[in-house]
């Protein structure tokens, strides 16, 4: 099997929309949370990852927001390579999440109650505030980075790879290398002939000398 990221046609983009989520506390040793996310130009991803969080969350909410502050540097990072190859966007970077909490922790300036939150993440308030990055709320099935953090069911996991410009084949390309091709066949060989081996069975029969194990074909 392989995927396929598509690029279909489409006219001058101008927003960058990214989608992000967070798994909270999903490592099981060091209770660490996972963040996921997916960048997307119109219709074409053109990033996307899946990462542990360097800090401990103590809430989902504080996870996904960590996980916000990531898909924000991410698609500034992104924009600003665009400014140099000479691409211009005139909005603003979107920002789509289904956490309500994540979204008043950085709507807001000024840590309110969560005062433990490292120095290095509330500057995407200051973002916000200059209408530099725009929230926007999701559905749970409707955020695609969903399926970056947790294991999900097929059908979402087929929706989240259909909305990322994505398609899962199980042929092979006409590309693909010879090489490969044949040790697929001669792996395929060595299975075939392995089932058509005999069994080796078991039988015990009463001697003098005691049990005596025989081979049948």
């Amino acid at each position: 099997p392989r995927m396929i990221m598509r690029f279909p046609w489409q006219g001058c983009q101008t927003t960058l929309t990214t989608f992000t989520d967070s798994d909270w506390a999903g490592d099981r040793l060091e209770r660490r949370s996972t963040s996921g996310g997916v960048i997307r130009l119109g219709d074409h991803c053109i990033k996307m990852w899946s990462s542990i969080q360097k800090n401990i969350a103590l809430s989902s909410g504080e996870a996904e927001y960590y996980g916000m502050a990531k898909g924000a540097s991410q698609g500034m990072g992104l924009k600003a390579i665009a400014v140099d190859l000479g691409i211009a966007y005139e909005g603003p970077i979107q920002i789509n999440t289904d956490a309500s909490a994540a979204i008043g922790m950085s709507s807001r300036l000024g840590l309110g109650k969560v005062r433990h939150i490292e120095v290095t993440q509330p500057w995407i308030q200051e973002k916000i505030y200059k209408k530099e990055i725009l929230l926007k709320k999701v559905g749970t099935l409707e955020n695609i980075a969903d399926a970056l953090t947790k294991p999900v069911s097929a059908e979402t996991l087929k929706y989240h790879v259909d909305h990322s410009s994505a398609e899962c084949r199980r042929d092979r390309h006409r590309l693909a290398p010879e090489v490969a091709k044949g040790e697929d066949e001669e792996r395929s060989n060595i299975e075939d002939s392995s089932e058509q081996e005999p069994r080796l069975e078991s039988r015990a029969t009463e001697e003098e000398g005691g049990e005596d194990w025989t081979e049948e074909d």
